[in-house]
Parts: structure tokens; C-alpha cells; sequence
């Protein structure tokens, strides 16, 4: 009968063991979400690391340029309206029958494999296919002059209307603001427009205009006047064309008076998160922020349960020194393997599952360069949750390692023999 209760008792302890081992790991990953990945920190850090404000102006251009240029057909063309017959049957043989019904109902970026399956499909039928000469079916409302604008006009006008260490400024508040709302610390998230506004006003907002204006075609006097009158206007088109100088100083002032009244109807400032109308951001679980706290009282409660586990381990099996060694030591060791082991395999298969989860539902109209960006962010953003995580699985396993080596020199305290002398001998 004891040893069926010894035996029962061990039994529960190595389902506690494999309890604590999983409720522990869970615990690693967790608690170290508030300190790096719920941080202002980490991501004005990851900004600044990957030099966002530098690169941004050129990455907008980019992206102006790629609207402007964009051709869905080239883009995908399976999922173009001009795919004749021959293509599609071309297509589907291959890709597969199953596999061309997933890629032809939903816009998700085609594989690099899938476009060399492809290629000999549109090396065949890709003159028949419909591909509107400059992207016009997808420039959707861009702005016509922004086509006749080169790529450094671009650069200059989005650096001059934010510089880079203004936009730094004003990101790295917006940041500690959502933060702090999340937090529970602010009901709202503003962004201030001031300087923006500040400098469509000022004379480097009219050198602006002015480039812009001369990057266009030319203009008759008739177009001159007409512009004059529209420009920043409340007519819904606006006419510009370039013309010369002397012409462009005499309507000088009425350009730097509508940029005034232009940069007036912007507000001070923007509201960019609130609570819903009804929902308390104070209580757990109502609105985002009472999400997020809701989350970090499941993050410090994370830790304490892999605890109880421990507790009943000791109630059960733990009778001498050596045993406390091995029944703690050796789950403090496979959690702490465990726990690095998951870090190492995040990294590697990072870019496998940034592209199957993330990239291939991305818009196509989207350049490289954001793709590229954002990419750059987010591995920057996850080094540091994943530094914490290596981190805590060391200060888990090295001990439970150190415990079981230390449980292997530890030998059981033998029982003192005694030795009784021949019966002929007492006789």
C-alpha cells in the first residue's frame, strides 16, 4: 500500500514537473512583452536605429512615384480584367487548378515562384493582356501634377514640410502619448500640427509651391490667371502650369495669401486615439487601453502560477536535499532550454513568416521601400523582446543546471552497519 501511494505521488509530481515546465516557459515569454514590446522605448529606439527620419522623404517619394506608376496587370495579372483565355488555361496549368483558384480570388502579393511559374504564361499571352500605359487605373484621385514632379522635387517638398529631426520630435511624443493611454495615464492622443502649418506659411512653404509650379508644363496667360484664382481655392480642381518668373512675381502675393488661409483651416492639432463613447479606459477589459491593462495583469500574474506547481512538487516527493535538487533543478532546466530554444527558432524563421503572414496580404500598390522598411522595424522591434527572452531562460536554466550537477555529487547519508559477533564466540 505504500508503495502504490509512493508510486501515486510521484506520478502527480511529474505532471506538476511538466506543469511547471510549460506554465514557466509561458511565464518567460509573457513578462517580458510589458518591459520591451509595451515600451516607448523600444520603438523610438528602433526608429532611430534604423534612421526612419532620414529615409522617410525618399521612401514617400517612392511611393508617390509607384501609385502614380503602378499597373495592376503588371502587378499581378491574374488578377487583371484583360487575362484572355488563353492565359488563364496557361495559368492554371502552372500553378495548379486549386492553387490558381486561391491566387485569383484574393490580392495577395504573388511569390517570387509563383511569378517564375508564370513567366512563360506571359512570355506567350502577356501582349493581350490589358495594362493601362502610367498606372491610371490605380492612381485612384493622385494628384495629376504630382506625375509631371521628379523624384528630388518630391524629396525636397516632403523634407521641407517636416524635416527629419521635427518629425523625429514630434513621432517620439506621439509614441510616449499612446503609451501612456494605453497605460491608463492620458484619455487622449493628439498630434500637433503647428509647425506643420507653420511652414506651409512661411516663405520656404512658398519656395515649395514655387518649385512645384515650375516642375509643370507651360502655361499660356490665360492658364496664368486662371491658376491665380484656383490655386489652393475651393474650386475642386487646381490648375498648375509653369510659367516665368516675372509672371510668378506678380501673382507671388496672392500665392502666399491663399498658403495663409490654406494652413489656417488646419487645426492645432489632431486626435488620434480616444475612448469609444460609453467605454471606461480605467476598467480592465473596456476599450483598447483596458485591453492593454487587462494584458498586463495577465503578465504579472504570469509568474506566481508556475510557483504552485513548485509548491506541490515539494509536498509530494521532496524528502532530502538531493531530491529538492533534481525534482526543482531539472524542470528549472528544460523550461530555461525550452524558453532559448523557442528565441532561436523566432529568429530564424522570422523572414519565413514575415513573407507567408504578412507580405503576401499586403497591397501590391505598396513600393518595396515601405515593404522593406517595415520589415527593418519590426526585426528591430522583436531584437530586444527576444534579447529579454534569451535573458530569462538563462536565469532559469544555468540554476536548474547548476541544481542538477550539484544533486549528482550530493550522495545519500549511509546508515551505520552493525556488525554482531559469532554466537560461538559469546559462548
Amino acid at each position: 500500500m505504500q508503495k502504490i501511494m509512493a508510486g501515486a505521488a510521484r506520478f502527480t509530481a511529474v505532471f506538476f514537473a511538466i506543469s511547471f515546465v510549460l506554465t514557466a516557459t509561458t511565464a518567460i515569454l509573457v513578462t517580458n512583452i510589458k518591459p520591451h514590446l509595451l515600451n516607448a522605448a523600444t520603438y523610438k529606439n528602433a526608429l532611430a536605429a534604423q534612421q526612419v527620419y532620414s529615409r522617410l522623404p525618399q521612401i514617400i517619394t517612392e511611393q508617390v512615384l509607384a501609385s502614380i506608376n503602378y499597373d495592376p496587370c503588371q502587378a499581378d495579372p491574374l488578377l487583371c480584367a484583360g487575362a484572355t483565355p488563353g492565359f488563364i488555361n496557361c495559368a492554371k496549368a502552372a500553378l495548379g487548378e486549386e492553387h490558381y483558384k486561391v491566387l485569383s480570388s484574393s490580392a495577395v502579393r504573388l511569390a517570387e515562384v509563383d511569378k517564375q511559374r508564370l513567366q512563360t504564361c506571359l512570355d506567350q499571352y502577356g501582349s493581350n493582356l490589358l495594362s493601362p500605359p502610367g498606372g491610371q487605373n490605380a492612381v485612384g484621385g493622385m494628384a495629376p501634377f504630382l506625375q509631371t514632379l521628379g523624384a528630388t522635387n518630391l524629396d525636397a517638398l516632403v523634407t521641407q514640410l517636416i524635416p527629419p529631426d521635427e518629425m523625429q520630435a514630434m513621432t517620439d511624443d506621439a509614441l510616449s502619448q499612446v503609451f501612456a493611454y494605453l497605460n491608463g495615464q492620458k484619455d487622449t492622443v493628439t498630434i500637433s500640427l503647428v509647425l506643420l502649418k507653420q511652414h506651409i506659411s512661411s516663405p520656404a512653404g512658398m519656395d515649395i509651391l514655387v518649385g512645384i509650379i515650375l516642375a509643370q508644363p507651360p502655361c499660356t496667360l490665360q492658364q496664368v490667371d486662371q491658376m491665380a484664382t484656383s490655386l489652393l481655392g475651393s474650386q475642386p480642381e487646381i490648375l498648375l502650369c509653369s510659367s516665368s518668373v516675372p509672371v510668378l512675381e506678380l501673382i507671388r502675393g496672392v500665392i502666399q495669401d491663399e498658403l495663409g488661409v490654406f494652413a489656417s483651416q488646419i487645426p492645432d492639432q489632431v486626435v488620434i486615439l480616444s475612448p469609444t463613447t460609453g467605454e471606461n479606459p480605467g476598467q480592465p477589459g473596456s476599450g483598447l487601453a483596458g485591453t492593454i491593462q487587462l494584458v498586463q495583469i495577465i503578465i504579472r500574474l504570469a509568474p506566481i502560477v508556475p510557483l504552485f506547481f513548485l509548491f506541490f512538487i515539494t509536498l509530494l516527493v521532496i524528502r532530502s536535499i538531493k531530491s529538492w535538487l533534481r525534482w526543482w533543478g531539472i524542470p528549472f532546466l528544460i523550461t530555461g532550454l525550452l524558453g532559448f530554444g523557442l528565441a532561436v527558432s523566432s529568429s530564424i524563421l522570422f523572414e519565413q513568416a514575415w513573407f507567408n503572414l504578412l507580405v503576401i496580404h499586403l497591397p501590391p500598390i505598396l513600393s518595396d521601400d515601405i515593404v522593406t522598411l517595415a520589415h527593418d522595424l519590426v526585426h528591430a522591434i522583436l531584437q530586444p523582446y527576444l534579447g529579454g527572452v534569451y535573458l530569462s531562460a538563462a536565469l532559469v536554466g544555468l540554476p536548474g543546471l547548476g541544481m542538477l550537477i550539484v544533486s549528482i555529487l550530493v550522495r545519500h547519508k549511509k546508515e551505520p552497519v552493525s556488525v554482531q559477533a559469532p554466537s560461538s564466540l559469546i559462548s
